[in-house]
């Protein structure tokens, strides 16, 4: 399952970053502020998700959106085991900070090493 999340949200990075608007841009960037600067547990992960629900939607392609949506459930749970150590939670901002600079940036070299950072991350931490 994770490696179809992957390529599901390597596609959607390749794409957004043709695709992506001036306000999606800003979303990606207001919903990155208040993942970093949030003090509430609930609003960090819904800033998460809307990271990559952006990013996602950004990419233009339904075939993507669809599959991204389909997933859902799985990426909620992850995040709700990720996002409840302070420390982790720290270093995940970081990840989330690369990624949301290398869409804004139209960088896809620092989004494919970005999101390869995000799943190594994922996979090491979600059994720790």
């Amino acid at each position: 399952i994770r490696e179809f999340r992957y390529a599901v949200e390597f596609q959607a990075v390749v794409l957004a970053m043709d695709n992506i608007s001036h306000e999606q841009i800003e979303k990606l960037k207001a919903n990155l502020e208040v993942l970093e600067n949030s003090a509430d547990e609930e609003e960090q992960v819904m800033s998460d998700k809307m990271i990559h629900y952006t990013i996602v939607e950004a990419s233009g392609n339904r075939l993507v959106m669809a599959n991204y949506l389909a997933l859902a459930k799985i990426i909620r749970e992850t995040r709700s085991k990720i996002m409840t150590n302070e420390r982790k939670s720290m270093t995940f901002q970081g990840i989330h900070r690369h990624l949301v600079e290398a869409i804004c940036n139209r960088d896809l070299e620092l989004g494919k090493r970005a999101l390869d950072e995000h799943f190594v991350y994922i996979c090491k931490n979600m059994d720790t």
